[in-house]
């Protein structure tokens, strides 16, 4: 008997009504990130990219315009205007970092919004992963409880908003 798996697609939409901030806002969240000692370093190392490296204004760019050079240089093995594929990766790690502080930020510093949703969704998708646990509880054979994949998500985010709720 096989189970119908569920994708779920999560967009920019997903985390919008919860107070997340759409992706042109990321940017300016980055920007107005507390200057603490570590944050204040990688702020640095990329106004220096977008400055010396792609020559454009840290305030006029998007972030897919920051993405599509240093990806497509990693992609195909070579440097990007002096910028070696070690520094591209160092640099991919730190707008990470500070998107994820970004939108930490965003989250902790406005009255929060309607998240009830997520809450919701969260525990339905808890609700059918322990269908899982429990197909494999005390079994000494697990390809039963292997075969139960009632979903899988997908998220073209970098909120964290469904992550913590499931945590």
């Amino acid at each position: 008997m096989s189970i119908e798996k569920t994708v779920y697609i999560l967009g920019a939409g997903f985390s919008s009504p919860a107070g997340g901030p759409p992706q042109d806002a990321i940017l300016d969240g980055i920007w107005n990130l507390p200057d603490s000692p570590d944050i204040a370093t990688h702020k640095i190392s990329l106004k220096n990219f977008l400055q010396s490296v792609l020559n454009v204004d840290e305030r006029k760019v998007s972030l897919e315009d920051i993405y599509t050079p240093i990806d497509r240089c990693l992609a195909d093995g070579i440097a990007l205007r002096g910028a070696s594929e070690g520094e591209l990766q160092q640099l991919r790690d730190s707008i990470g970092y500070l998107i994820a502080h970004a939108i930490k930020d965003r989250f902790s510093g406005s009255p929060p919004q309607s998240s009830d949703y997520v809450s919701a969704f969260a525990k339905y998708l808890v609700k059918l992963a322990a269908v899982r646990a429990e197909k494999a509880k005390d079994k000494t054979d697990a390809s039963e409880a292997k075969k139960y994949d009632p979903f899988s998500i997908i998220s073209l985010n970098w909120d964290i908003l469904l992550d913590n709720a499931l945590n």
